[in-house]
């Protein structure tokens, strides 16, 4: 997904560029002082200390680009805590995880890290608590992002610092999006799918009637498409052999692109 822009906007205020997402829409709405520019199509917000580090919590796991008068200093880990970054590297590397599980869970242990206090005698249990409550109340994340969280510091403290930990409890949780998802009805697929042609209409019969993702649809060759089981398995670890629904319309498509 294209990354968020943020520039100096009006008088006292900052100028966002948000590509859409529903998660994303959320996520803005719950800052203080916003507003939707409709001709611009742009988002503006009070231009402070703390709507900058809002900024940051919430969209912790997008790509955010500032404009150079505006990039916050980088938040670094202590000496002290680079020793154990690097284990999470390693642990994570080990695991054969992707390198976007990689980015993520670091990122999220290291501002874990920077949030302790100095010498804290403080249970494990107690600090998570403390510091995902913060990110529901002072952050306004999702819940997703908050369990996105918890997982990272989960792995972090059993993976990495080999310490079992008991349940985690007293969390104030992030409130969960009520919103329905918008699906398109069998008639509109079809529709959409009619208004294709070539290779493009190929892989979109593929990815409705398979369930595959957009990625693992691009890697899949010929010697992956079993006609006479009815079914397709990719090299990709991340593909189990599936049933391919429609396959005499499927065989005639992928026939004709193949030759």
């Amino acid at each position: 997904m294209a990354p968020i822009q943020i520039t100096p906007g009006p008088a006292g205020r900052l100028t966002i560029v948000l590509p859409y997402s529903a998660e994303r829409l959320s996520k803005i709405k719950t800052v203080p002082g916003r507003r939707w520019n409709s001709e611009q199509k742009t988002w503006t917000v009070p231009q402070n200390a703390d709507t900058a580090q809002n900024l940051r919590t919430l969209f912790a796991n997008d790509e955010i680009e500032w404009a150079p008068e505006l990039r916050p200093a980088p938040l670094r880990p202590s000496r002290a805590s680079e020793p154990i970054i690097r284990s999470v590297h390693e642990a994570i590397r080990a695991r054969h995880m992707s390198p976007r599980t990689e980015e993520t869970y670091s990122g999220w242990i290291r501002r874990f890290l920077e949030a302790q206090p100095p010498q804290s005698d403080e249970p494990a249990e107690a600090a998570i608590g403390r510091f995902l409550s913060t990110l529901a109340t002072e952050g306004h994340v999702s819940a997703s992002t908050q369990n996105q969280a918890l997982h990272a510091l989960i792995f972090f403290h059993e993976e990495v610092l080999g310490k079992k930990l008991a349940r985690v409890e007293d969390i104030v949780r992030a409130k969960r999006s009520e919103r329905l998802p918008v699906v398109l009805s069998r008639d509109e697929v079809r529709a959409v799918i009619d208004g294709m042609s070539g290779t493009p209409r190929l892989m979109a019969m593929f990815l409705y009637g398979s369930g595959l993702r957009v990625l693992e649809c691009c890697s899949l060759r010929v010697k992956d498409i079993d006609f006479s089981l009815n079914q397709l398995g990719a090299s990709n670890v991340r593909v189990i052999r599936r049933r391919l629904p429609h396959r005499e319309r499927l065989e005639g498509l992928a026939r004709a692109r193949a030759s």
